[in-house]
């Protein structure tokens, strides 16, 4: 019998599905996510709101939007994780939401140390090595940019120009991954001594790091779960779903009826069983129904910074002024932190941009304008 290519699909109650594809790679690229779209219904008869339309599949940092496009053009290839999520649409959620591909991180559930200008995080280092016969990469005779103390293997030119080794390149991916970071930027220092920044796609990320399998299914799980965190899982079937009307926050699972469950009307907020008369947008009937980001704004514990004198206790938990994200700073070097998500950097102090806090101050030395308040609303990112 010949090689099966397939896909894993985490999907109805978080279960791992194996999809079969094809036997041939020609036919695996080829395929359109329209068919894979076809052969998850297939699947699961009558349990996707039987509609194809219900289907939402994300990998890594992608919701995959256009059905006609090839799963490889998505840089999919075989033995992928995909994540699956359900669209919920009733009479209680008539609003139609455009998609798009996204990589936001979640802003609800983690809240990021973010380091002032400290030293980067300690990075990983796996024993891996370049064939030097291999056409694909473009070696190169330089130290490695990430890890100058790494062995003398072959280094590999990435696209912004910087030399690595497969061994850096996985230790410094995942230690952004598990600072829950979904972008894979280049740390190399440039000639003027300002951090290189470029942004590295998942799809060479994987190939200039040689990812084994085992760390591609780490990998591709920890991105979807990044993403899927825009999401939730139903308290009831455990299936993610996606809320269309956000000014709603009573949302009916139409997965645990259709599995022969009870429907499950919860709380988008708390997660509970619904209590109380619906639709709502502030919280429902349930004992401590609220919004837990403006929760820990509003309660969280002080802080001061030692390297800036004449500063006195600020909150120790910021929503970042630009995207909202909840950001913490690590008490480490200046007032200043670079947001993970929008990349603004602004002043954890008064919540000013940096430029702006800088016109009347430095990184150093108290703001002008005082110490901002506790935030009793989180910026929406446009």
């Amino acid at each position: 019998m010949g090689k099966i290519y397939l896909f894993i699909v985490i999907g109805m109650n978080r279960e791992n599905m194996t999809i079969n594809l094809c036997d041939t790679e020609e036919q695996m690229k080829a395929m359109t996510l329209l068919q894979l779209k076809k052969k998850i219904c297939k699947r699961l008869p009558g349990r996707t709101g039987n509609s194809i339309d219900n289907i939402r599949l994300i990998y890594a940092t992608s919701v995959l939007l256009d059905d006609e496009m090839t799963l490889a053009s998505y840089g999919v290839q075989h033995k992928s994780v995909i994540h699956m999520v359900i669209r919920k649409t009733d009479g209680l959620e008539g609003e139609t939401r455009r998609y798009r591909q996204f990589c936001d991180l979640p802003s609800s559930r983690y809240s990021l140390r973010v380091r002032g200008h400290g030293k980067e995080p300690k990075k990983m280092s796996v024993e891996k090595a370049y064939d030097p016969s291999d056409p694909s990469f473009k070696f190169v005779d330089r130290p490695d940019e990430i890890d100058p103390l790494q062995d003398e293997s072959c280094r590999a030119e990435m696209s912004c120009g910087h030399a690595v080794t497969p061994g850096s390149l996985t230790g410094w991916c995942r230690s952004l991954l598990s600072q829950g970071q979904f972008k894979f930027t280049c740390p190399a220092l440039q000639p003027d001594g300002k951090k290189c920044g470029a942004e590295w796609s998942y799809q060479e990320v994987r190939r200039f790091a040689l990812l084994t399998a085992e760390e591609m299914d780490h990998f591709e799980k920890e991105l979807a779960r990044i993403v899927a965190a825009k999401f939730k899982a139903c308290p009831g079937c455990k299936t993610y779903v996606e809320r269309q009307a956000l000014d709603n926050l009573c949302f009916r699972c139409t997965i645990c009826k259709e599995s022969g469950k009870p429907t499950m009307q919860f709380c988008w907020q708390c997660l509970r069983p619904w209590k109380g008369r619906a639709p709502r947008s502030d919280r429902c009937d349930n004992d401590k129904c609220s919004d837990k980001v403006l929760e820990l704004l509003k309660r969280c514990d002080t802080m001061t910074l030692s390297k800036v004198p004449g500063v006195g206790p600020c909150p120790s938990v910021r929503a970042c002024p630009t995207c909202g994200i909840k950001v913490e700073h690590d008490k480490k070097a200046c007032k200043n932190i670079l947001c993970p998500r929008c990349k603004e950097e602004f002043c954890f102090v008064c919540l000013k941009l940096k430029k702006k806090c800088c016109e009347t101050s430095s990184s150093y030395t108290a703001c002008s304008s005082g110490i901002a308040p506790r935030q009793t609303a989180i910026p929406t990112w446009n």
